[in-house]
């Protein structure tokens, strides 16, 4: 942004200069009059300030001068800008709506909203001889949908269209087991040295199972081979390691001899931390489960599942399973929605609500044929697995997912729709995989330019490791997204174009197909060759969605918008003399990101473009009175706002207590209630007997009561109803509270009827 250097004979040399150029030039130029009376208008006053052409006049007002020449910017009810400014160097300048039609780009109109100024001034010609260059403008369409272009004066003119991407294809199971339908497959433990499995959870990538005789925790692929790595337990003191569960970030092992559960690192370090369940009365500790939230710990001792807090502290809730028929609960998991309790000696697994009431629903494991001893049990979003500590081996069992490959949806069309439209279309989406490998998606084709291409197609899904597709590159625009590695989604097109990417599912043998990208299409048009003036239909096509795994598996990914792009340069005006230079100024811009906006004093900061001819324009010395809104504060939820003339809002003040009217309100004192006040009854009392002293206060903190002289009355609280002490003589009470808003001080005395004796 150029530095502004502002000149020191202003404003009054300046507006005796104004006076004799316009009178010298009076037979030259048609002076421009104020279009709209002032009445139903406000004046933008002030000036405007450009390096290269000096002090722009906004208002005749600033110099008293409109007697001789009524000019000047206002902004009418509507908030639209209206009327002339005067320049020494170029001479008028114009918001007039007939003046500006046929901006560069819409909107035409000069307005202000929200305190912005949107929309462009018009430079008439005048008497100042002026050198400028054409002027480039880049109109983008990025946000898909229909929308319209209006063709300025150009002398040339290039769109671009690219199509939108198609998206990438799913990876999904196989299978479609029901729940618990037992799918055929298990994986053994004891080749890798885990004789007695037992507990088992699921981190996202691997399982891992305990093993009770050599206190070990033993690391297993998705598809159940040994990975060759395993954590020792039994130095940290956990010698009998049983359930098992992943929160996030680590591990925790129940240990059924010292009744304590063990935290571990990801890497199964020991974190120093346990802590102890047999105090909570879970005495016969099993398993263990992680919600997001709390832990679950079986208990097959008492059939009891019991909750404690994120640090181990038990939060007073079990829920029973003995009534459900589950008898033995050791292994525990949690799919999102239900827990799932194995029943070692029933050889099923229950379902459990989240608060613990039983859904009546289980499912049998024997099925299997040998999972006669189910122990541990965990779900990985799509099946659950369960362990047999009698054959050394872990089961899978269905969870209802469907194994329905999901193609990606294709890119759509884009067009810029004049005469012979130029048209590039949108690419195909890749094909889903179910235990194969999809087939990529095709590129868009192109139609109507100078230059036609294809869009680049999107590649198939491979295997060794599975990996999804990616997606097709978009000529002269995006990349295509890369294709899922292992068990995971694919990754979205690069803008504009670019095909998604394939999802992988490892455990599956599966991958999808990238989407491929939309098509480019280029065309120059002459000047005159498009009517200024005409609005021309503009499309800008939606990227495919990725095809969705349906919760069995991983989602291909997203394909990006089209855009098109269409970059001119505007007919300029040669004359010089009394012609001039005939340009626009813009108001707001976003390449770089500029405009002009007003302030809470109605001042205004900011700059405006007038391109080479006239540069930046800053409005820092312009003002006015207009209302958008009428300035007021006001109340949101507690807190205080001052809403400007601009509808601007800005926080005043966090209320400490309520917000009202547009103010804070301060906290009330503490207040005694309708028949709150202390008091003691009886007042009065023979000796030795009681009284009762009452009190009932709101809006405090703390409230105390003490007695003068002391008998040993003294109590808390905002409210009380107690029976004093026997009463040895007179006894005043004190009552003394705080509260946010101040203190409350009150006295209550009994006394005590003298004592009759005889004289």
């Amino acid at each position: 942004m150029r530095t502004k250097a502002y000149i020191d004979a202003f404003p009054p040399v300046r507006a005796l200069i104004f006076l004799l150029l316009a009178l010298a030039f009076v037979s030259v130029l048609a002076v421009p009059q104020k279009s709209i009376s002032q009445s139903n208008t406000t004046p933008l006053l002030g000036y405007a300030w450009s390096d290269t052409i000096g002090w722009i006049d906004l208002n005749c007002e600033n110099t008293g001068s409109c007697g001789v020449y009524d000019f000047g910017f206002e902004i009418n009810s509507g908030s639209e800008i209206t009327g002339y400014a005067w320049s020494d160097t170029i001479g008028w300048i114009s918001a007039k709506g007939s003046d500006v039609a046929g901006c560069p780009s819409a909107p035409c109109s000069a307005s202000i909203d929200g305190g912005q100024l949107h929309g462009w001034l018009r430079v008439l010609s005048a008497f100042a001889s002026v050198e400028s260059d054409p002027e480039e403008f880049t109109d983008t369409f990025t946000t898909s949908g229909a929308d319209t272009f209006t063709v300025p004066d150009y002398e040339t003119m290039t769109v671009k269209v690219w199509g939108a991407g198609g998206g990438g294809g799913s990876a999904v199971s196989g299978s479609s087991s029901g729940v618990g339908e037992y799918t055929g497959f298990s994986f053994d433990t004891a080749a890798s040295g885990n004789d007695d499995p037992i507990g088992i959870t699921w981190d996202g990538t691997y399982f891992w199972v305990t093993d009770g005789t050599d206190a070990e925790v033993y690391k297993y692929n998705a598809g159940g081979t040994y990975t060759g790595f395993s954590f020792d337990t039994a130095a940290s003191g956990n010698g009998s390691p049983y359930g098992i569960a992943w929160d996030g970030a680590s591990f925790w092992v129940t240990d059924v001899t010292d009744k304590e559960v063990y935290k571990y690192n990801a890497d199964g370090t020991y974190t120093g931390f346990s802590f102890d369940t047999a105090a909570s009365g879970n005495a016969g500790l099993r398993s263990i489960a992680w919600d997001g939230a709390s832990f679950w710990v079986t208990d097959r001792n008492n059939a009891e599942v019991y909750k404690y807090n994120s640090n181990g502290t038990y939060t007073g809730f079990s829920f029973d399973t003995a009534a459900s028929g589950n008898g033995s609960p050791y292994g525990i998991a949690w799919d999102g929605a239900y827990f799932w309790v194995a029943d070692k000696n029933g050889k099923e697994v229950y379902q459990y609500n989240a608060d613990g009431t039983y859904t009546g629903f289980s499912f049998d494991t024997d099925v299997s044929g040998s999972d006669t001893h189910p122990f541990g049990i965990t779900w990985d979003g799509t099946y659950f697995w369960v362990v047999d500590n009698t054959d050394d081996e872990v089961y899978q069992y269905g969870g209802g997912t469907s194994g329905t490959p999901a193609s990606g949806e294709d890119g759509g069309q884009s067009r810029f729709n004049a005469g012979t439209p130029v048209v590039a279309g949108g690419g195909s989406g890749g094909t889903g995989g179910e235990s194969t490998l999809g087939t990529g998606g095709a590129g868009g084709s192109a139609s109507g330019g100078d230059t036609n291409t294809a869009g680049g197609s999107g590649t198939d899904g491979s295997s060794s490791p599975y990996t999804g597709g990616a997606g097709g590159d978009s000529p002269s625009g995006g990349t295509g997204g890369a294709g899922g590695t292992g068990d995971s989604d694919g990754s979205a097109g690069g803008a504009p174009g670019a095909g998604g990417g394939g999802a992988s599912y490892e455990t599956e043998t599966t991958a999808g197909g990238g989407g491929g990208a939309g098509a480019y299409s280029e065309r120059t048009y002459s000047a005159g060759e498009l009517t200024e003036g005409s609005a021309i239909d503009v499309t800008v096509g939606a990227g495919g969605a990725g095809g969705d795994d349906g919760g069995s598996g991983h989602s291909g990914a997203a394909g990006a918008d089209g855009r098109v792009e269409i970059t001119y340069t505007l007919t300029q005006s040669s004359e010089t003399g009394s012609g001039g230079w005939d340009g626009w100024i813009s108001l707001k811009g976003t390449s770089p990101n500029y405009g002009v906006v007003g302030t809470s004093t109605g001042a205004f900061v900011g700059f405006a473009w007038g391109s080479d001819v006239i540069g930046w324009v800053d409005f820092s010395l312009a003002y006015t009175e207009y209302e958008e809104c009428a300035p007021v504060y006001f109340c949101s939820a507690d807190d205080r706002y001052y809403r400007d003339q601009f509808c601007a809002e800005t926080l005043v003040e966090a209320c400490s207590y309520s917000c009202s009217a547009g103010a804070c309100i301060p906290p009330p004192p503490p207040t005694p209630t309708e028949s709150g006040n202390l008091e003691v009854n009886p007042s009065l009392v023979s000796f030795g007997q009681t009284t009762q002293v009452t009190w009932d206060v709101e809006n405090a903190d703390s409230c105390t009561v003490t007695d003068d002289p002391d008998i040993g009355d003294g109590w808390t609280g905002s409210s009380g109803n107690y029976t004093s002490s026997a009463i040895p003589t007179a006894v005043t009470y004190h009552l003394d509270c705080t509260g946010e808003g101040g203190e409350l001080h009150e006295t209550a005395t009994v006394l005590v009827v003298p004592a009759w004796r005889e004289f």
